[in-house]
């Protein structure tokens, strides 16, 4: 219907034909940018997934700055930035993407934490492979035995300390512990629970209550393991505990 007649200017035909392009241009795009939410709505997140959608975000935001740039800077028409108002819807799209990605890297964060804790419960739990439960530290962790009072630091000393291929060490039941309850927050974790009872040294230790706090890092590898074990005399006797209130920054005392 606004098709220009030939014969009456051609520069006005052109600039017809240039328009109808470029709208075919613009449905191309925003097909392609549905097609692309689609697929990420319909298939897992991976690590680029939240960062990517924060992008695709900002492009369409910045589509509708162009857009309401060039009704600014076109001819006076009355509520034209009403009645060519895409520029919002745009705006409106970004905003939702980019809150989308947010949201996904949090809910990403939390996924990874919580598949990492399962995987380590069950690790610590059968007491087999002690390759795996070390990889879930980071070559940087600190443990931290409040009531023992010991303080490790680097993962070299955190497989000498935990040694679970010592001979003197016999499970008498098939799990190594029990959790009772765990609390997550954030990157941290709680967990509360016992110690099956066990054989260490030809010694019988009795089962022992324990909780444990568990701070993961930005790539999910455990950098602080902090715990508070029940210990029986018989395994750790008062007199060879040490004090972990020294630990206490001298700042802070």
């Amino acid at each position: 219907m606004i098709r220009p007649k030939l014969g009456i200017d051609a520069t006005l035909v052109e600039k017809w034909m240039m328009a109808r392009a470029g709208w075919h241009w613009v449905s191309f795009d925003l097909l392609l940018i549905s097609g692309i939410l689609l697929a990420i709505c319909l298939t897992e997140p991976v690590s680029w997934t939240p960062w990517f959608l924060i992008a695709l975000g900002c492009c369409i935001l910045a589509l509708g700055c162009i857009w309401l740039a060039v009704i600014a800077f076109s001819e006076r028409l009355p509520k034209k930035y009403i009645n060519l108002g895409q520029w919002l819807l745009l705006w409106l799209i970004g905003l939702l993407v980019i809150i989308g990605g947010n949201t996904l890297d949090v809910n990403d964060q939390k996924n990874a934490v919580t598949s990492a804790v399962e995987a380590y419960k069950n690790t610590y739990s059968e007491r087999k492979d002690f390759q795996k439960f070390l990889s879930f530290y980071d070559k940087e962790i600190v443990l931290e035995d409040m009531i023992g009072g010991f303080r490790i630091e680097g993962k070299e000393a955190f497989k000498e300390f935990f040694n679970w291929e010592d001979p003197r060490f016999k499970m008498k039941d098939d799990v190594a512990l029990v959790i009772h309850d765990q609390v997550m927050e954030g990157k941290k974790v709680m967990l509360t629970g016992h110690f099956t009872p066990f054989i260490w040294d030809g010694e019988d230790i009795e089962s022992m209550q324990f909780t444990t706090q568990l701070d993961f890092n930005d790539n999910g590898k455990i950098i602080r393991h902090v715990d508070w074990i029940n210990y029986p005399d018989n395994l750790l006797p008062t007199s060879a505990r040490k004090n972990s209130n020294e630990w206490i920054p001298m700042n802070m005392k």
